[in-house]
């Protein structure tokens, strides 16, 4: 449910006109791991680009950074679109 609200906040910045994003932070209780995107999430925020930064936390303050490449590697995006249009 929380990452729920992670993409309705990049839609609603998308709707408001951002389109490029340096980072994202997603916070969550959990205290015995780092709270990470699923599949559909990391889909979604790779539309926007592969570089970006993931911080994703835990509880007690910690985080672990990583971009949208790394989190969905060899991913397909809009970037991909445009080189097959250009063949």
């Amino acid at each position: 449910m929380v990452l729920q609200h992670m993409r309705t906040a990049i839609s609603k910045a998308v709707s408001e006109g951002h389109k490029s994003f340096k980072a994202i932070a997603i916070a969550s209780d959990l205290e015995d791991r780092f709270i990470s995107p699923c599949g559909a999430c990391r889909q979604f925020m790779r539309e926007f680009g592969s570089q970006w930064d993931v911080y994703m936390s835990k509880s007690d303050g910690s985080y672990k950074l990583m971009t949208v490449e790394e989190l969905l590697p060899s991913s397909f995006g809009p970037d991909d679109l445009r080189a097959r249009e250009n063949h």
